[in-house]
């Protein structure tokens, strides 16, 4: 194959003259659509072109296993029998615990999440734990030295107060 500027002989796969370097006519389109893309790319080209394609498919499986399913949640359902067991406060004023779940007594510690009560009757000493869920009455936070009924739940060993009632 000759230049067509100004004529010295080059190979065929050349893109420019060795001697006046003109750009040569490029080959036919058919024959560059026949290679395929991995002969078309350098060896670079190729590694960062894995490595994009290999954390891409990492990302998906860790969202995959990382963000919980579409599944409704189902409710938790609320016990039919809470507070059943105890007693009415008026009833027993005489007795410092009013249930099987209930303690009359004096607040001996404050903690946060937890309030420790010592008892009028046995003398014994409850720490229940208090939370979100716990109402007060009246609407605060007791003291170290107030008389306080309160109301809990066992549960799964832990007394977790529902009401805590000030008394005068």
């Amino acid at each position: 194959m000759r230049c067509p500027r100004c004529g010295n002989t080059i190979a065929s796969h050349d893109r420019f003259c060795g001697k006046c370097g003109d750009r040569l006519v490029q080959q036919p389109a058919a024959t560059k659509a026949k290679t395929p893309l991995f002969a078309r790319l350098s060896p670079k080209q190729l590694r960062v072109a894995g490595g994009v394609l290999a954390g891409v498919i990492i990302v998906i499986a860790l969202l995959l296993i990382i963000l919980p399913g579409r599944q409704k949640r189902k409710p938790v359902p609320r016990p039919t029998n809470l507070g059943a067991e105890l007693t009415p406060w008026e009833s027993r004023k005489e007795a410092a615990e009013s249930g099987a779940h209930a303690v009359y007594g004096k607040v001996i510690s404050l903690q946060r999440g937890s309030i420790t009560i010592q008892s009028f009757t046995d003398g014994k000493v409850y720490t229940l734990y208090v939370g979100r869920r716990t109402s007060y009455s009246p609407h605060r936070y007791p003291t170290v030295g107030d008389k306080v009924k309160a109301l809990y739940i066992d549960d799964r060993g832990y007394m977790k107060a529902t009401q805590v009632e000030m008394q005068p």
